[in-house]
């Protein structure tokens, strides 16, 4: 099999191929990889499996006795090839296929639906569908950032995605992976996509994996882009009274329907005013070299040390009362 699925990819070959074959080369690669030890030793030639040689397996290794009339409507529902569903064989693709079916799944399959009267435990009880480099379309190092992969992951069923923040040159934050050549895209307009789409297909909460990169001038501007979009989405206090117990547990699932979570570290420490003041000439020295000189440079100047004026207050007017700097 192995050598088989070798000589499908050949430059020639892919460069002359058509779009259902790409699929067909893109399944097989995917089955590739699952372990073929289980039927190499039934399996006598051209990795071809009789009805009889797939129930000698299924009671073998499945520990399951099924009727032939049953096996029969397996090989139909599996295998790809109509010849091969005619004389009643599977082929390694269509093996693998079986193997890959909800059938097999290690836990029940009716399970996977929610039972909303199981979500009432705390949050971390459960694992949650979550999504890493979420803004990715390919590749890390060079691919491309994209608004609607954020859309498309809530739209999905994931409720955890991540949004990797750096400072931009404008002065507002952007999501990338930073210090590669992937595309750079605007924070506030993912921020917009997540509130559009985050509560279309699930009621559960959102939980935003934040890895925060941006000096505290541009944190500020993230803080007041959640507020702003979100609004009552957010969770920005405590609005139980379990939260105020010592041993407090996480809300559920339930208790936070319709609700978006930030995970995000705390700082651990005031910053003093010698650091504020480091990124302000951070910040100032970014903005120059982004803008040609022009006699409104005076002018923005003095809008920016306008800003940078907030930044001493900047701790004590936190977005997030309840959660305070240590």
């Amino acid at each position: 099999m192995q050598r088989h699925l070798t000589g499908l990819i050949t430059r020639n070959i892919i460069e002359n191929i058509n779009d259902y074959n790409k699929n067909r080369i893109y399944d097989m690669i995917a089955i590739s990889s699952i372990p073929s030890y289980a039927i190499s030793t039934h399996t006598p030639h051209n990795y071809l499996i009789t009805i009889e040689l797939f129930r000698q397996f299924l009671i073998e290794h499945q520990k399951e006795d099924k009727t032939l009339y049953h096996i029969q409507q397996i090989i139909y529902r599996h295998e790809p090839n109509r010849e091969n569903r005619l004389n009643k064989v599977l082929s390694f693709e269509g093996f693998s296929r079986y193997l890959l079916d909800k059938e097999n799944y290690a836990f029940i399959n009716e399970h996977t639906k929610v039972n909303e009267q199981e979500m009432d435990y705390p949050l971390s009880y459960y694992f949650v569908a979550s999504s890493h480099n979420t803004y990715l379309t390919g590749h890390q190092l060079r691919g491309e950032s994209s608004v609607e992969m954020y859309r498309e992951v809530l739209l999905s069923g994931c409720r955890c995605i991540e949004l990797d923040c750096w400072d931009g040159d404008d002065g507002y934050p952007v999501i990338y992976h930073g210090r590669t050549f992937v595309s750079k895209i605007s924070f506030k307009l993912v921020v917009e996509v997540i509130n559009e789409s985050a509560f279309l297909t699930s009621p559960y909460p959102v939980i935003l994996s934040i890895e925060n990169r941006c000096s505290l001038i541009q944190q500020r501007h993230m803080a007041q882009t959640f507020v702003k979009v979100f609004g009552d989405k957010l969770i920005r206090k405590y609005i139980f009274d379990s939260d105020f117990n010592e041993d407090s547990l996480l809300p559920s699932p339930n208790q936070l329907k319709y609700k978006i979570l930030i995970k995000n570290k705390k700082i651990t420490k005031i910053h003093s005013t010698t650091q504020l003041g480091k990124q302000k000439i951070q910040l100032t020295v970014n903005y120059r070299n982004s803008v040609y000189s022009s006699p409104d440079d005076n002018e923005e100047d003095e809008d920016s040390d306008d800003e940078m004026k907030q930044q001493n207050s900047m701790i004590k007017d936190n977005p997030f009362p309840n959660f305070k700097h240590k």
